[in-house]
């Protein structure tokens, strides 16, 4: 029987969400960084169900926690969109939101140890971001309109506490990992692409 490790169902699932959001009409611009993210997140799906439901590593290996620090500033560039509006203050700080991948490219290169535990610092940090700009509640989301923006508030902290749970799961892996025998680490992987 073939089997169909469940982050391949997740990435598919991603991937029909990203052509609804393409295709439905927006009254503004599209907020691109929502929409990479989607297209991100699919992709770490993949590579995911071929590291622990398939067993392959190779380039996985690599590229998936490059994948993984890009998320973080994505979402955060996404919700920056809805926000203030100040694309042009975000792109002027692009190389400090560029860097979580970059970190990561080197660490795989130098000190591949602390790989886990830098994106556990870099998920939190960007959580933290995103819930500091949500302080105002839904006044924060000047470009929604008031229908769109309770939802989108939820939205927004439901992201926040997405990257502090994929934070704590990896912390709970790279334990597993390293100080046990890792038999823990596919289930909790599982829960976590569930509850993505």
């Amino acid at each position: 029987m073939l089997f169909v490790p469940l982050p391949f169902v997740v990435a598919a699932l991603l991937i029909v969400l990203f052509g609804v959001a393409v295709r439905s009409p927006g009254e503004g611009p599209r907020n691109l960084p929502l929409l990479a993210l989607i297209l991100l997140c699919s992709l770490l799906c993949i590579f995911s169900g071929l590291r622990w439901g398939y067993g392959v590593r190779g380039m996985v290996s690599y590229l998936a926690p490059v994948g993984a620090a890009a998320g973080p500033p994505l979402a955060y560039a996404g919700v920056i969109g809805l926000t203030r509006g100040t694309q042009a203050a975000l792109r002027r700080r692009l190389a400090v939101h560029s860097l979580p991948p970059i970190v990561i490219v080197i660490l795989l290169a130098t000190w591949p140890f602390a790989v886990d535990l830098a994106l556990v610092a870099i998920f939190v940090a960007y959580a933290v971001a995103i819930l500091l700009l949500m302080r105002p509640g839904t006044d924060a989301l000047r470009l929604a309109s008031f229908e769109e923006a309770g939802p989108a508030y939820r939205g927004i902290l439901f992201a926040a506490l997405a990257l502090l749970s994929s934070a704590c799961i990896d912390a709970f892996v790279f334990i597993d990992l390293t100080w046990l025998d890792g038999s823990h680490s596919p289930p909790a992987i599982a829960f976590g692409n569930l509850a993505s």
